[in-house]
């Protein structure tokens, strides 16, 4: 009976220990997948010994190595303190999670998003916006007390809650780890084929393709093979029925200065290295997260100079906040972050007659001790 290729799932579990297969159920699958695919990819080698004839000996297969690759739409969980559906892919992308909170109070100076802000208690996190009615959005790392300052370390800008302030969760964030992130255990479910992998880490991009369209988080992930076999899809797998915003009265901006796009991209760039292990039965321990480089292409219409100093700020390295929203409705959003970003490329575009550039920025390391500040990742 053929199988039918609309017909999958995907699966992730956390290992308790790194290389060993976790056992999955219905409840791992938490997110919706498209362009779902599960590769099975041993290392063929090839023989061609010197003889008397021209024909090849048979090949031998070394190395077992698997990779799951799909998208899934870019959207929070139904209420604000469960975790967004993507959660573990973010996990095995090498990023940690910490809560995104909203609190009364006021500001002297102008933020920069995404920077490290310290209390004057013990309070610690990132700017992520003001709205209109004095709500500071920011991701909580240390809790912040009533009256407490903080101070922008990049800014000097500083925000005072209030007496009795009201902290309110209306989402979750992530930000990249450098330290310990964990491995995880994934298969494609392919109508009666499963697919799986240990070991696994992986790499994700962001994306929104155009205006009024749905974001995406585009994830490969890469580990050591367990031979595809004959197995059910999972049955009783909970709906997921939360719709997520698109891109449309949003906010892109660049230095505070409001750009005019169409898409944008966010990758993390991670360099997915195996741990070879000859004592391995596939030759693969587990697969780690050796390297990131985080990039941003967008693609914003030019202006002149006087307006936004796109060539200025190229030819001078100047790091500048970039800030991007998916979405307008708070607890739905989708926000990028990064809080020291700079030019690498600025091309030449066209769209439909309007110019603009092909943009290319460099997401680098801000000023909190230990790092790991380069982009935030919020939903809510």
């Amino acid at each position: 009976m053929p199988l039918l290729s609309r017909k999958k799932q995907f699966a992730i579990k956390q290992e308790t220990t790194e290389g060993t297969a976790e056992t999955l159920a219905a409840g791992d699958v938490l997110m919706e997948v498209d362009e779902l695919e599960g590769r099975f990819t041993p290392e063929f080698q090839e023989r061609h010994p010197l003889r008397e004839d021209l024909s090849p000996a048979a090949g031998v297969v070394g190395i077992t190595a698997a990779e799951i690759t799909g998208k899934t739409e870019l959207k929070p969980a139904a209420v604000p303190t469960n975790d967004p559906p993507c959660h573990r892919v973010l996990l095995a992308c090498g990023l940690q999670q910490n809560l995104l909170r909203t609190g009364i109070g006021g500001a002297i100076g102008t933020f920069i998003a995404g920077e490290y802000m310290v209390g004057g208690a013990s309070g610690r996190g990132y700017f992520v916006r003001i709205d209109a009615t004095v709500n500071l959005t920011f991701v909580e790392i240390v809790a912040f007390a009533a009256s407490e300052v903080a101070t922008g370390q990049v800014s000097s800008a500083t925000w005072t809650f209030g007496a009795s302030p009201t902290f309110t969760t209306i989402g979750k964030a992530y930000r990249p780890n450098s330290v310990a992130p964990p491995s995880f255990t994934a298969a494609v479910m392919a109508d009666g084929k499963k697919f799986e992998l240990i070991g696994g880490r992986a790499t994700c991009s962001f994306e929104v393709g155009g205006a009024g369209q749905i974001g995406y988080a585009n994830f490969s992930m890469q580990g050591k093979a367990i031979a595809p076999v004959d197995q059910a899809l999972f049955a009783g797998v909970a709906a997921i029925t939360t719709v997520p915003e698109v891109f449309k009265s949003s906010a892109v901006t660049a230095e505070q200065v409001a750009l005019v796009v169409n898409s944008f991209n966010l990758s993390l760039n991670n360099t997915l290295a195996r741990r070879v292990a000859s004592n391995e039965l596939t030759g693969i321990k587990s697969v780690k997260i050796t390297n990131r480089r985080p990039t941003i292409a967008v693609d914003p219409e030019q202006e002149l100079e006087a307006a936004i100093p796109f060539f200025t700020r190229f030819a001078a390295g100047t790091l500048f906040g970039f800030y991007a929203q998916i979405g307008s409705t708070v607890g739905k959003r989708t926000i990028i972050v990064a809080s020291r970003t700079q030019y690498t490329e600025l091309g030449q575009g066209d769209r439909d007659g309007i110019a603009t550039h092909a943009a290319n920025l460099l997401c680098s390391r801000g000023a909190t001790p230990g790092g790991d500040d380069d982009l935030l990742v919020c939903f809510g």
